[in-house]
């Protein structure tokens, strides 16, 4: 039961914010709970997935071999710091920085994406799904605010 909980949850309630951000435009977690779900997708679980992958033998996907390995990394990094700046520093960024991290936001859903279809298991999807919603909606929120500025 607790696997539920610490898998299965976090997920549901990134399902359900996007969905009221569908249909409203607004978030339906936001501030505390919003925060702990963001940390929840972009570091507790990207943490588990790189540790449990260095246990089974490494992850399998060209995007995590050689060279590319390190501007793979440099990227998912970038673009989790952004999400983060993106969402509580947005009145500080400038025109260019904003577009920049949404750029960066728009290769970490690449990263997803590429990785949910190399991977043929199901349970990956529970780690890359909800990232994809969350820089989704984070591209939309700030992108209408570039257009509308």
């Amino acid at each position: 039961m607790i696997f539920f909980y610490l898998f299965f949850l976090p997920p549901l309630f990134t399902l359900i914010d996007f969905v009221q951000f569908l249909f409203t435009g607004k978030k339906a977690f936001n501030y505390f709970g919003g925060l702990v779900l963001d940390i929840v997708h972009l570091v507790c679980f990207p943490v588990l997935f790189i540790s449990f992958s260095g246990i089974a033998g490494g992850v399998d996907h060209f995007l995590f071999e050689g060279p590319v390995l390190w501007i793979t990394v440099a990227v998912i990094i970038l673009s989790v710091i952004g999400y983060f700046a993106i969402q509580f520093a947005y009145l500080l960024l400038s025109q260019p920085a904003t577009i920049i991290v949404l750029t960066l936001l728009a290769c970490g859903v690449i990263i997803n994406i590429a990785m949910l279809i190399s991977h043929k298991e199901t349970f990956i999807a529970v780690f890359n799904i909800p990232i994809i919603l969350l820089y989704i909606m984070q591209i939309v929120t700030h992108s209408n605010k570039l257009v509308n500025s």
